[in-house]
């Protein structure tokens, strides 16, 4: 997985992003690496942009707890030692060279940070190369512009015109870390420029005709959706008559792309409403996802 063709996941989105769809993003993240690990000719998966400060981060290391077994240094470079008094000299020579640069050493993690001794003869037993953790993705908080040439680089965003018709083994394609079910803002696109980057997106439309909706990075789309939502509560309310008074205000629903409150006074009312929702979706394709439905009450 180490040595195949790198795959960078962008991960300099997170201010752009809710809580719930930073949990959404580190889950999709896991699924990537855990389909990369099963494939027959994996990619060179790696993050950048990633500081273990990041939010996705510490949810993606929930999903992945032996994500952080082998701290990655620079670019992925690992030190290894024979003997404690080495590894003693290497740490000291480390906090003192990275002082000056306004860097410090995590002493105070060590399940994350785990002393390991590297005998020469564990890689000839095992096959695998000294120290390779249990998922070797790499990890760096710096830019891929720091390792990578750019004329190397292409980012895949769905906003842009050029479509992936003949994939280059050469390259290095860079996949934003963003789940963005409000704005659908081209942020990937933006950054792209930025940086100066080559754009380019995947042919889905090709292989995936579009009957009904909107195609891939359509920027009508969000606001499309928001328009049916509010038709479908709407006609909700209309028939469950829903909705908590406060003070001379009366509140029916909230709503955050394909996530809805609905308020109700009793039980009875709650029931009556969840059924029009249910049979006001349908029509439209869309389904209420009873599973992840809960009830909150309040007062009592």
């Amino acid at each position: 997985m180490l040595f195949g063709q790198p795959l960078v996941v962008d991960m300099d989105f997170e201010k752009h992003m809710t809580n719930k769809e930073r949990q959404n993003c580190a889950y999709q993240i896991q699924m990537m690496i855990s389909a990369n690990r099963k494939h027959q000719d994996p990619y060179s998966l790696e993050l950048h942009n990633a500081p273990p400060t990041l939010d996705t981060m510490t949810r993606l290391e929930r999903y992945v707890p032996p994500l952080y077994d082998v701290r990655h240094l620079s670019n992925s470079n690992l030190n290894f030692a024979e003997s404690l008094e080495v590894l003693v000299m290497a740490l000291e020579a480390l906090h003192k060279e990275a002082k000056p640069l306004g860097l410090e050493v995590s002493w105070l993690r060590p399940r994350k940070a785990q002393v390991r001794r590297m005998m020469a003869s564990c890689h000839e037993k095992s096959g695998r190369a000294p120290g390779g953790p249990e998922y070797p993705v790499p990890i760096n908080p710096k830019s891929y512009l720091d390792k990578y040439p750019k004329e190397q680089l292409v980012y895949l965003t769905p906003h842009c015109q050029e479509e992936l018709l003949v994939y280059d083994h050469n390259a290095v394609y860079i996949i934003g870390a963003i789940v963005d079910k409000s704005s659908g803002e081209p942020l990937s696109l933006a950054k792209a420029k930025r940086e100066g980057i080559r754009m380019q997106k995947l042919p889905l439309d090709s292989f995936f005709p579009v009957n009904t909706g909107m195609r891939q990075g359509c920027v009508l789309a969000s606001s499309l959706f928001n328009t049916c939502m509010d038709w479908v509560l709407g006609k909700v309310v209309d028939q469950s008559d829903c909705g908590a008074s406060l003070g001379n205000t009366k509140i029916t629903d909230l709503v955050f792309a394909d996530d809805a409150v609905i308020f109700a006074e009793s039980l009875e009312v709650l029931v009556m409403a969840l059924e029009a929702l249910h049979e006001e979706a349908k029509p439209l394709g869309l389904e209420v996802s009873w599973l992840t439905t809960k009830v909150q009450v309040f007062g009592g």
